[in-house]
Order: C-alpha cells, then sequence, then structure tokens
C-alpha cells in the first residue's frame, strides 16, 4: 500500500523520463546509455506501473508482439538485464525487482520519489510542497511529452498505453504550472509569473483560461502590447486550426483590460 504523502519540500528525482528520457550517473552526471531500444518502453511501463508485479508474458508480449513467446521472453529477458546492469551503477540495485515470472519496479520505500513524473502523482507527493520546492529552482521546465521519441509500433498496446499516459502527465503538468504561476503572483513575484504564463499558453495553446491568467498578469505589469499580442495570438490559433473565436469570456476580459491600460 502506497503511504500518504510526506508533508515538506520534496527532494528533486534525478532519472528523467519526460522529455527526451535521461539516467544521470551519480557524480559525473553523464547519462547512462541503455543497449536496447525497448529498454526506455519497459523502463518506463514499470515506472508508471511502480508498485507492483506484472507477468513477464504480458510484458514480453506487449512489446514484441510480432514474435512468438520464446522469443519474446528471450528479448525480455536481455533489456531487463541490461537495465538491472544500469541501475546498479545508479545507486538502485534492488529497485527493478524481478523472478521467474514477474518483474517490477518495486522501490523499498513506496513513498520514495526516484523519477521526475513521481512529482506529479498526488499519491507520492502534495502539490503544494512540490510548488513550494519549485519556487526557489527557478519553476518547472516543460521538456516535452513522456519518453518523447520512444515508440512500438508494431505494438496497438502498448502505443495505447503510451498515449493515455502522456496525456495524462501533461495534464498534470500544466495544472502543476498553473499553481506555480500563481504561487508567484501571490507572492509578487509577478516576472516569474508572467514567464510561466508564457510557457504555459505556449505548451496548452487553445484553452483560453490559460490565455485570459496571462492576459490579466500582463495588464498588471501595465503591458498592452503584451495583452494585445496574447489575445490576437489566441485569435488566430482558434481560427486556422478550430475554425472559431475566442469565448465572450475571454473577448470580454480583453475588452475591459484594453481602455485601462491606455495612456
Amino acid at each position: 500500500m502506497t503511504k500518504p504523502p510526506t508533508p515538506g519540500h520534496p527532494a528533486m528525482p534525478r532519472l528523467h523520463l519526460l522529455g527526451v528520457a535521461r539516467l544521470p550517473e551519480p557524480g559525473t552526471g553523464t547519462d547512462l546509455q541503455l543497449q536496447y531500444r525497448k529498454g526506455w518502453a519497459l523502463l518506463g511501463y514499470l515506472a508508471v506501473e511502480r508498485g507492483r508485479r506484472h507477468p513477464r508474458e504480458q510484458l514480453a508480449g506487449m512489446l514484441w508482439p510480432r514474435l512468438d513467446a520464446t522469443a519474446a521472453r528471450t528479448n525480455l529477458r536481455q533489456v531487463l538485464s541490461n537495465l538491472q546492469q544500469l541501475f546498479r551503477g545508479l545507486g538502485f540495485p534492488d529497485l527493478i525487482r524481478a523472478d521467474k515470472t514477474t518483474i517490477g519496479v518495486i522501490p523499498e520505500d513506496p513513498s520514495a520519489l526516484l523519477f521526475d513524473i513521481d512529482l506529479l502523482d498526488p499519491l507520492l507527493v502534495d502539490e503544494a510542497d512540490v510548488v513550494e520546492r519549485l519556487l526557489g529552482s527557478g519553476g518547472w521546465q516543460h521538456r516535452g511529452l513522456f519518453l518523447e521519441g520512444v515508440c512500438v509500433p508494431d505494438s496497438t498496446d502498448f502505443e495505447d498505453w503510451l498515449g493515455f499516459t502522456r496525456e495524462h502527465f501533461l495534464r498534470r503538468e500544466i495544472r502543476l504550472m498553473c499553481a506555480l504561476r500563481d504561487r508567484f503572483r501571490d507572492l509578487g513575484k509577478r516576472m516569474e509569473a508572467i514567464e510561466i504564463g508564457w510557457r504555459i499558453v505556449r505548451i496548452d495553446a487553445w484553452n483560453e483560461s490559460h490565455h485570459r491568467a496571462l492576459m490579466l498578469l500582463l495588464s498588471e505589469d501595465g503591458a498592452p502590447h503584451a495583452v494585445q499580442r496574447v489575445y490576437t495570438d489566441l485569435e488566430r490559433t482558434l481560427r486556422m486550426h478550430l475554425h472559431c473565436a475566442p469565448s465572450p469570456e475571454t473577448s470580454e476580459l480583453y475588452a475591459r483590460l484594453l481602455p485601462a491600460l491606455s495612456p
């Protein structure tokens, strides 16, 4: 059973699965290289589905659906061996646990924050604690989708799981960034809030609530041209991709802000 989130500022994980996946070596920071392309797919799946043991047959069938069972299990065994070797070098010799029939990422401490995705898991850490930790470290940098560039095109099961998981973590990232933006604003750190606001609208360009929040921040900063840019960029994006105009709520806010900012 997963422990409840521990209060306090969480340590920042050093194993990265968001964006281009990376496993930096302790001390040097050099990225360790996986021997097999599907190693990232296996690691990503096990990391997301942590705390559970998965049947080898399921994993082999998911990652090598076109091979017979014996060949698929052989490939799985080779990929697993490489991952376990790398994690011993990272100082996590027992993180990936395996027996003759199952494999799983089973941390000794179920609440340990090991991967960057763990900071987005409300079962592991409170969002407010993550926000407070990020205030002094330059905010949250969006590095790309979960397992950026990884694919298993011959596996519908894995690709379906990957698409859902990418969308899930992207939504969690945006939620965290919005909370961080609002916290910076509450602290009077408007420039930091505006910077994150720009990042959010670039990531989630069709969500008008993000544009409204950014326009309000820019209006508080006395930047009418920037407010206008946010609105016109949104208007262009919506017309180009969705063939519609901004909502009345957004248009009314824009109309209200511009006169107030006029000299």
